[in-house]
């Protein structure tokens, strides 16, 4: 979903940057795929183009203590693999194909944007920014801290940080819960009000 909003974004003409301080590995590094521009900071982890599902399966355990479990559908294919039932060669088949469907579509949304990526990559392993950068792999374009993008940018715009003020019914356990949203939209959503206009 992320990804079809910053496409919507980047083809309505708008410059775009993508900025990365921590980590924009596997979802996040599609998310970012649709930037005009993506700068990391350089020891962010980019990568991880792949996909993967992973089930701890008891039946053998359930199975030692007598206990059955059925798992009833319409279609044959509506439930192939569970935490409970026995797995099948066949389902094991199906589950990876599927898998190997929703990697291509995968790659080939990264690589819309960003044709530089090489399909020998996108096999789940992941990079530092510098890595990518020193190897030029395309997944970042350039080495530069979100905090230092900004700054740069006040020297010649002014930026306006939205936040939300406190209200008396905000409990502790509310501000807990949401600091870390409310952290990330203070930091994130940033309009340049002068110039070319700029979503970050």
């Amino acid at each position: 979903l992320m990804n079809a909003h910053m496409e919507r974004i980047r083809l309505s003409g708008l410059p775009l940057t993508a900025c990365i301080d921590l980590v924009a590995a596997s979802g996040g590094c599609l998310m970012a795929a649709p930037a005009t521009k993506i700068i990391a900071s350089r020891l962010a982890i980019l990568g991880s183009i792949g996909v993967v599902q992973h089930l701890l399966n008891v039946h053998k355990l359930l199975d030692n203590h007598g206990v059955e479990s059925i798992t009833t559908v319409a279609g044959e294919h509506k439930r192939l693999l569970t935490n409970t039932d026995k797995p099948t060669e066949e389902a094991k088949a199906l589950t990876e194909a599927k898998l190997k469907k929703i990697h291509r579509i995968f790659i080939d949304a990264l690589r819309k944007y960003r044709p530089q990526v090489s399909e020998t990559i996108c096999d789940g392993d992941w990079f530092t920014a510098n890595e990518s950068m020193e190897r030029e792999l395309g997944l970042v374009d350039f080495i530069q801290t979100s905090d230092e993008y900004l700054d740069e940018l006040n020297a010649t715009r002014d930026i306006v940080y939205l936040s939300a003020k406190s209200t008396k019914w905000e409990t502790p356990f509310f501000k807990f819960t949401s600091g870390i949203a409310a952290s990330v939209t203070d930091r994130v959503i940033a309009k340049v009000i002068s110039g070319e206009p700029r979503i970050f």
